[in-house]
């Protein structure tokens, strides 16, 4: 008899917000959460069709010295993207960078600062992205069914910032 697998969907819940939203967020997450992590990260992004399917390869580093190799195929935002994600060395970082810009992809390079905070109520991690044109608010959760509303819900006390549709 096979073994039965947990099914985990990853829910992620996000929300472009402005430089003031950002700020008021952040210190309500200091003030009413647990703050978990900060981090910067460097990316190479590499962002390309190929059989149709668009395509987009990520090397980063962050502050941490966590470097890897993500590759997406699929629409952007899309619900359904495939993604896979392989660690490297530090030292492979520019060589990666430099065999990826011989492809001729369209490519530009991007930087961005994450706070993540636990807020409890069976939400995994949220994230406040800080990019030097705009601003996101993310909302993790793995879930096995039925707790869209109720992070709705939470977004929605939110100071302000996540107008949701369904």
């Amino acid at each position: 008899m096979k073994k039965k697998e947990n099914l985990n969907i990853e829910l992620e819940l996000r929300a472009e917000v402005s430089s003031r939203q950002f700020y008021n967020l952040l210190e309500q997450f200091k003030k009413q959460s647990k703050f978990v992590s900060s981090t910067k990260r460097l990316s190479a992004m590499f962002l390309s069709k190929i059989n149709g399917a668009n395509i987009d390869i990520r090397v980063r580093i962050d502050s941490n010295g966590k470097t890897e190799i993500v590759a997406k195929k699929g629409d952007f935002h899309a619900h359904n993207r495939t993604e896979l994600s392989q660690k490297i060395n530090k030292d492979q970082f520019i060589g990666i960078i430099k065999t990826f810009a011989l492809f001729g992809f369209n490519s530009k390079i991007t930087e961005r600062e994450n706070f993540v905070f636990d807020l409890g109520n069976d939400i995994d991690l949220t994230q406040l992205i800080k990019l030097s044109l705009m601003n996101y608010a993310i909302v993790f959760q793995n879930i096995l069914t039925g707790l869209l509303t109720d992070l709705k819900n939470i977004l929605k006390n939110w100071q302000g910032c996540c107008p949701l549709t369904d």
